[in-house]
């Protein structure tokens, strides 16, 4: 899950808590409203039929790609020194192994493109993690799920060798990395609706080379520079590549009281229902 501080203005210090699933769901909503872009270069001359078949995949992997994390999230461990609710960031290798594999297993059910896509996004994040890790099961994982993409690729491109092309592979994995980054800051340090914030965070850019090969998608993110401080929820988006003027987006979200949980049981009866709204613009100047 997603944990980060927030002010709800009564004075008391709580954590908000996003479950990776929602995360992934928005990013998918994202994902929808520009989903005309993809693949235009490739598919210029292609039938739309086979055009949508291919974006469809490729939104159904974004929307899936942390469906392994929904067992987790039923009894989300604790740090055991600090005793508050871990973070996606702070899980031990196992056991971010296994809801990644649960993950990858949600998105093979729905086709080779969308298992090569949201594998190939996990283990570009362990290939660049930066955390104390066990290289040994690193490793290990690393080579077993590269066995795994070449298979899946190779049976992408059989059902379609003409269109299905690693290079519009790549791009598709691009959108995956795109987008989740672009709901994952929101997710992690946007206010929205009731909360109350002395500023605003700092505009976020996501730069091509930091997604990966293929298609760029750079975005910069960030508050509307135009609107009073005391505005939560708008956001500025540039480019804009939706397909509508603004775009108002809500996922479900939990809050917590700051304290020191003795175990998951007394986690979980804390849990207060939130609701997260926010307003997309364009950026104009």
């Amino acid at each position: 899950m997603i944990r980060r501080d927030i002010d709800l203005g009564d004075g008391r210090a709580c954590w908000l808590l996003v479950s990776q699933v929602e995360h992934a769901r928005l990013s998918a909503v994202l994902a929808e409203r520009c989903l005309d872009h993809f693949g235009k270069s490739s598919f210029a001359s292609a039938a739309a039929t086979q055009i949508e078949s291919t974006r469809r995949e490729l939104l159904q992997a974004i929307a899936r790609h942390d469906d392994g994390w929904a067992e987790w999230e039923t009894q989300p461990g604790l740090d055991p020194k600090r005793r508050r609710p871990l973070s996606f960031r702070e899980l031990p290798l196992g056991q971010s192994l296994v809801n990644w594999e649960g993950s990858i297993q949600s998105a093979a059910d729905v086709g080779p493109l969308a298992a090569w896509v949201v594998s190939g996004h996990f283990a570009a994040l362990l290939e660049t993690s930066e955390k104390d890790r066990d290289w040994g099961a690193s490793a290990k994982w690393l080579a077993k799920t590269a066995d795994q993409r070449v298979a899946w690729l190779a049976e992408w491109q059989a059902l379609n060798p003409a269109q299905h092309t690693t290079q519009l592979a790549d791009e598709a994995l691009v959108w995956l990395q795109t987008f989740d980054l672009i709901s994952l800051w929101i997710c992690s340090v946007c206010p929205a609706g009731s909360e109350e914030v002395s500023q605003w965070p700092e505009a976020h850019h996501i730069e091509p080379g930091h997604i990966g090969p293929g298609m760029p998608l750079d975005t910069r993110i960030g508050p509307d520079p135009a609107a009073d401080i005391s505005e939560r929820g708008v956001v500025t988006v540039d480019p804009w590549r939706f397909d509508v003027p603004e775009l108002a987006i809500e996922l479900p979200a939990q809050v917590v009281p700051v304290c020191q949980y003795q175990n998951t049981g007394e986690l979980l009866a804390a849990y207060v229902p939130h609701q997260l709204r926010w307003r997309l613009t364009p950026l104009t100047v």
